[in-house]
């Protein structure tokens, strides 16, 4: 039996994503090997990017029929990830009613470490993408599109990944959640009433939830507690959006961390005009945390570090919305997510971040790569 060269393996993703993508993560790796301004955090981000490498040489080693079994795999661990949420913060005996809900991690000395609430936001905001997907589109050839348990796990999932979006209050994934559903009712090509099926299983899981509510309800105030919860996380956005407009007139009605965005570019100003010539190639890997993707891709990676992610994100944009068009579903998951992460790079984290940049390869492999009929032909 004559063996196939390893190479032959290997699969195409999307060209014109691969091509800008890689030569900017290969600039990001190519400043923190030789330009580097972050030594603290030299052990940790080597490995970040060795994983990232790894991720990358096994993405292109994957079949483009795997997309006809991510929509269940994600549906499956979102779903896990909002109980492991919720069950954390229940058998947490110091969590306040209102705060921003995350899991604590015990270190190992006495403290907790409370984990970051934007990742289960963002968790969310996949669960209630591809579950609305998996409750609208029957017509793919996904698997799980006629399960009627998968149909029962797509409610729990929806219902679950409203509730964590709210109890975590992250504003980018509120925006951002609010940007994917018009964006798929403009431009997905759905067909909500005909589709859209109710089995017997899901109507008996509605009337038991309706029961279970009714009687929590009258014993803890569930809905006041929802209501407390959703006018936090309301007032939350508008305070932010406020002082990034400069609508508040009072320290105490700023936003703490619309705050330090706003002095970080005004520090970032300032050095321009004292020494702009450095920023023609940047300040270097990590110089400083802008809290804003676009503009620490200026300040660290200079010109081209810019342009590279501006364009990037462009033709993501661009993509995206072709993808939300197709007609199958993962196509449309991918398209509709990556606006979370669209939004992201203008509120939060650093471009070169590990948690946007799996999301990114994943884009750069599968957007627009659609599987062939034929999954032994591929």
């Amino acid at each position: 039996m004559q063996c196939e060269m390893p190479l032959k393996q290997f699969y195409k993703g999307n060209e014109v994503l691969s091509f800008i993508g890689l030569l900017l993560f290969i600039q990001f790796l190519f400043y923190f090997i030789f330009y580097n301004s972050q030594k603290s955090s030299l052990i940790i981000d080597a490995i970040n990017f060795a994983i990232l490498i790894g991720f990358i040489f096994s993405l292109f080693r994957v079949s483009n029929s795997v997309q006809r079994y991510l929509p269940a795999l994600i549906l499956l661990f979102t779903l896990i990830n909002n109980f492991s949420l919720l069950y954390s913060i229940l058998t947490n005996p110091e969590y306040v009613l209102g705060q921003r809900a995350t899991v604590q991690y015990n270190k190992g000395t006495g403290e907790d470490f409370s984990g970051n609430p934007v990742v289960f936001g963002r968790s969310a905001v996949a669960g209630l993408i591809i579950s609305l997907l998996f409750l609208i589109k029957k017509n793919d050839t996904y698997v799980g599109n006629k399960s009627q348990l998968l149909n029962l796990l797509s409610h729990i999932n929806l219902l679950t990944s409203l509730l964590v979006l709210i109890l975590t209050q992250t504003r980018g994934n509120f925006i951002s959640f609010g940007v994917i559903l018009l964006l798929y009712i403009v431009f997905a090509k759905h067909r909500f009433p005909t589709e859209f099926k109710l089995y017997r299983s899901t109507k008996v899981f509605y009337l038991g939830l309706l029961a279970v509510l009714q009687y929590f309800n009258s014993k803890y105030k569930i809905l006041d507690l929802l209501s407390l919860y959703s006018n936090l996380a309301y007032d939350f956005l508008m305070r932010a959006l406020n002082t990034v407009l400069g609508l508040n007139q009072t320290a105490g009605g700023n936003d703490a961390s619309a705050s330090g965005r706003l002095e970080n570019i005004a520090y970032i100003k300032k050095i321009i005009n004292r020494d702009w010539f450095d920023f023609i190639f940047g300040k270097g890997y990590k110089f400083w945390y802008t809290d804003i993707p676009t503009l620490e891709a200026y300040v660290d990676f200079g010109i081209l570090g810019a342009m590279l992610f501006v364009l990037l994100n462009v033709v993501l944009v661009y993509y995206a919305l072709i993808g939300i068009r197709s007609k199958h579903l993962f196509q449309n998951f991918l398209g509709l997510f990556y606006f979370n992460l669209f939004v992201a790079a203008f509120t939060g984290g650093r471009p070169m971040d590990f948690s946007y940049w799996v999301f990114y390869l994943i884009l750069l492999r599968f957007l627009l790569v659609i599987p062939s009929a034929k999954t032994s032909n591929e």
